[in-house]
This record gives structure tokens, C-alpha cells and sequence, in this order.
């Protein structure tokens, strides 16, 4: 018996000696040759009276080789998945929540309002502004501004530039400055607000009052104010731009854009005063 014990102590620290300085495999490899010879002399337990020790290890030594055997067939099977993953994953990146995590990329600007606009907001917007917070009677806007002003329509504050969005017909329009169309309003709140002219025309702006958007831009046109805002209940003006009324859009709303900061409208002969 006590010889058998020494056995089992000499055996129990071969096998520590292995797993400390050998690779893997080659430990494996040394597991499965005990376990071969186990199974020869009559397989784990099988004879009698070996000692509960003995057959703790050569248990061990049973589920060591099954686990080697599950992880051989799990690479087998991880190897016949890789052309269809490799597929998946090349197509991954154009997926539209894969877009979305990415953010904007170099050529965000480049939009096209056909891919599907759920949870998209699209709105009219000002690039440029005024040279002085007062301007004057019948003379060109565009005249009184810092290197001209231009409407883009946008989508998320990308400018659109492909689809039947990118060319709307879009007007200009003026509001009195405390106008409510903050926060969230409606077409019918804003064209309720626009500013018409006291001889009863339709707006105190005249001239080139429609523009035609080109991939999704357009330049202000030769238009102009013909009366002052002096006579208004705030007195100053914000200068506006909505799509046509007459345009079928036919698909999401396009919010009105405005051009901030308000500005006074003094009448022409009073300049230089």
C-alpha cells in the first residue's frame, strides 16, 4: 500500500512538473498518453480496490481529454463559419446603425433626401449675415451683407445635395422679431407671422423674392426692403426663407429658416443722418 501511495505522489508530481514547464500540447498530449495506458491496464476504476486517490486522477484525466476534444471540434467548427462571417462583416459597415454610430464622415455633406428620412430633420437654413444691425429702404440686401448670403437646406445640419429636395423652389420672406415660431411650430403658425407691407401687397420685400435651390443651394437674390420697420410694434425685422407653398413636396415637413441677429430698416433718404 505504501508503495502505491509513492506511485501516486511521484505520478501527481510529474504531472505538476508538466503543466509548469511544458506547452500546452505537450502537456495534453501527455495527459491523453496516461489516459491511453489507464485504459489498457482497465479503465478509470475499473479494478478493485484502487484507491479513491487513483480514481480522482484518472477521472481528471478523463474530462481533460473531453475538454481537448471539445475545444478540437470547436475550432473545426469556427473554421467552417469563417467564409460566411468574413461575408457578414464586409457588409457590416454600410449597415444603417453602424452609419449612425460612426457619425459624419468627410463627405457628410454629399446627402441624398431619398434613403429613408425616419427620425430626420429637414430644414431651411442662413449662411452669411448683415453687415450692421441696420440696413436701408431700396437698396440690394446683398449690398449690405458680409460677402453675400446663401439658403441650403439641410438634413440633421447636413446640406442635402441629391434628390427632388435639393432643388425646392424657396422664398424670402420678413417677420416681425418677436415672432413665435420658436421651439416647435407649424407652417400654418409661421406664414400667419409674415410681415406684409402696409399698402396691402403680400410682403415688405421686393424684388427676386423666389429662389431656386441648385444641389441644395441657393444664392440671395437683387432683393430689397421697400418700407422701414420703424413704423412695426418691435420696430426690427428678421429676415426669413420657407419652401413655396405652391411646391408638392410630398413627403417630410422642411422647417422655415431664419436669420439671426434681428436688424432695424430705416428709410433710404435717411441715411447719412
Amino acid at each position: 500500500m505504501s508503495q502505491n501511495i509513492q506511485s501516486i505522489v511521484a505520478f501527481s508530481n510529474d504531472i505538476v512538473h508538466r503543466r509548469e514547464h511544458s506547452s500546452r500540447d505537450q502537456y495534453y498530449s501527455f495527459i491523453v498518453s496516461q489516459q491511453q495506458r489507464s485504459l489498457e491496464q482497465g479503465g478509470y476504476g475499473a479494478h478493485r480496490g484502487m484507491d479513491p486517490f487513483t480514481e480522482k486522477v484518472n477521472m481528471a484525466m478523463m474530462k481533460i481529454n473531453e475538454g481537448n476534444k471539445m475545444r478540437e471540434e470547436g475550432n473545426k467548427s469556427l473554421l467552417g463559419m469563417k467564409p460566411n462571417w468574413s461575408k457578414r462583416t464586409r457588409y457590416a459597415d454600410h449597415h444603417p446603425a453602424r452609419l449612425e454610430a460612426a457619425g459624419p464622415s468627410s463627405q457628410a455633406h454629399n446627402i441624398n433626401e431619398e434613403r429613408p428620412c425616419q427620425n430626420h430633420k429637414f430644414k431651411l437654413c442662413f449662411h452669411g449675415s448683415l453687415k450692421s444691425c441696420i440696413i436701408y429702404t431700396n437698396i440690394p440686401i446683398l449690398a449690405q451683407s458680409n460677402e453675400g448670403i446663401e439658403i441650403v437646406i439641410c438634413r440633421d445640419d447636413q446640406i442635402i445635395s441629391l434628390g427632388h429636395l435639393a432643388s425646392l423652389t424657396v422664398e424670402i420672406v420678413a417677420l416681425e422679431s418677436d415672432h413665435s415660431c420658436k421651439g416647435e411650430w407649424t407652417e400654418e403658425d409661421f406664414d400667419r407671422q409674415i410681415r406684409k407691407s402696409r399698402d396691402g401687397g403680400e410682403s415688405v420685400l421686393d424684388g427676386e423674392r423666389l429662389v431656386k435651390l441648385v444641389n441644395g443651394k441657393a444664392s440671395l437674390g437683387n432683393i430689397r426692403f421697400k418700407e422701414g420697420s420703424t413704423g412695426t410694434r418691435t420696430r426690427e425685422f428678421v429676415l426669413a426663407a420657407r419652401v413655396c407653398r405652391s411646391e408638392n413636396i410630398g413627403g417630410p415637413r422642411v422647417e422655415e429658416a431664419f436669420m439671426h441677429p434681428p436688424f432695424t430698416v430705416k428709410v433710404e433718404r435717411s441715411k447719412g443722418r
